[in-house]
């Protein structure tokens, strides 16, 4: 009996490492860390832009009464480019980052209107307008933004941008009392900000795809005058020297641009 209960309390010394074996293999395993969003990235965007301005063609011709030429104009395109920049993950939800991008949009758009008189009467024969060309634009950027999980990130932006603006603007009278063409056209590189917000996601701890929504302010203001040729009809009086030119002046306001767009970029 006494060999019989060695031999069993022998038998269960040799199965204990065994069974601690067992148990340290179904332990369940720590959690894997989360992705930083710390470095640096590279990638490509594209999305759409509404552009809005205004501008002012303002006839100085021998009849004050001819109106100014003045309004509101526009248009949508679809624009696209690149980025590149780098983030910092700290505080630990926190991310801050600096971002440069460029982005081609050539958006064009004007307003031509008749000429008229204060009356609110047509002027015969006059025509005015107006207009402006955005080629491209390009910004200098912070970013800050909160993980609202580890891997999705709502972030604002803001910083510094630049535009490739061409300037137009005509006026023409032919009419029986005179003839007159004017035109103007200038192509400036334009300062102003940016501003916007979007949501950011990362995946395989390198992609992030984003969608945001940017705002730039480009430009004061741009003025132009354009003196030329003025040729009265024939058989037409002047109350003193008949005039041989005259100046029509341009004045294009500020250009702004709202654009949506989604963003994939590449973190090493």
């Amino acid at each position: 009996m006494r060999f019989r209960i060695g031999i069993v309390a022998i038998s269960a010394l040799i199965a204990l490492p065994a069974m601690a074996a067992d148990l340290a293999v179904k332990a369940p395993l720590a959690p894997a860390p989360a992705d930083s969003w710390t470095g640096f990235y590279v990638g490509g965007n594209v999305g759409g832009a509404w552009t809005n301005t205004s501008g002012t063609v303002t006839p100085i011709i021998e009849d004050p009464a001819i109106q100014p030429v003045t309004g509101s104009f526009g248009t949508s395109v679809a624009v696209g480019g690149f980025q590149e920049g780098v983030n910092w993950q700290f505080a630990p939800n926190w991310v801050v980052g600096f971002e440069g991008d460029w982005s081609f949009i050539n958006a064009s758009q004007n307003i031509s209107q008749g000429l008229i008189r204060a009356s609110s009467a047509p002027y015969p024969g006059g025509l005015g307008s107006i207009g402006e060309k955005l080629e491209w634009v390009a910004s200098v950027r912070n970013r800050l933004g909160y993980l609202i999980t580890p891997n999705l990130l709502l972030f604002g932006t803001g910083g510094l941008a630049l535009g490739k603006i061409d300037y137009s603007g005509a006026t023409s009278i032919n009419n029986l009392v005179a003839t007159y063409n004017s035109s103007v056209a200038s192509s400036h590189i334009s300062g102003g900000w940016v501003a916007g917000a979007g949501l950011e996601w990362m995946w395989g701890g390198h992609w992030l795809l984003r969608g945001e929504y940017l705002y730039y302010h480009l430009s004061n203001g741009e003025t132009a005058t354009s003196p030329n040729p003025y040729t009265l009809g024939a058989g037409i009086l002047c109350l003193g020297p008949c005039p041989t030119s005259a100046t029509t002046g341009y004045l294009w306001n500020s250009l702004n641009v709202n654009e949506l767009r989604v963003a994939l970029s590449y973190k090493f």
